[in-house]
């Protein structure tokens, strides 16, 4: 019995171990000429992808496609409010501000579900 209870303490270390190191989420899109640009969905009732992942500090264009109908795309911390109309690509452009998880939201009424319409952006 005693020799369940020390493996089970050595994995609860290990995991102890690896989530203190942090798990870095994968970086979203890719860096073109010093700019992080991220190609996005909007459908009803979120974003792709999501999260979206970028570095503190950097430059961010994010190229986004309402996929069914018009869509918004918010992010308060950042004074970000813009229209996303059904089928045409909307660039959004901005500094990635410091590290943290900030609300995407959806500013344009675009169904039933409309309130719940939400991603993230995580800022490593």
């Amino acid at each position: 019995m005693r020799t369940n209870w020390m493996a089970i303490a050595a994995l609860l270390l290990s995991g102890l171990a690896i989530f203190s190191n942090g798990w870095a989420e994968e970086l979203s899109g890719k860096t073109i000429d010093g700019i992080r640009v991220i190609r996005m969905e909007a459908f009803r009732y979120g974003y792709r992808p999501d999260p979206v992942v970028v570095k503190a500090g950097e430059k961010v264009r994010l190229l986004l496609n309402a996929t069914d109908v018009t869509h918004g795309f918010g992010i308060a911390e950042l004074g970000i409010n813009r229209k996303l109309p059904s089928g045409k690509v909307t660039e959004i452009e901005f500094t990635a501000p410091e590290t943290g998880t900030y609300t995407i939201y959806c500013t344009v009424f675009c169904g039933p579900d409309h309130g719940e319409m939400e991603g993230r952006l995580v800022v490593q």
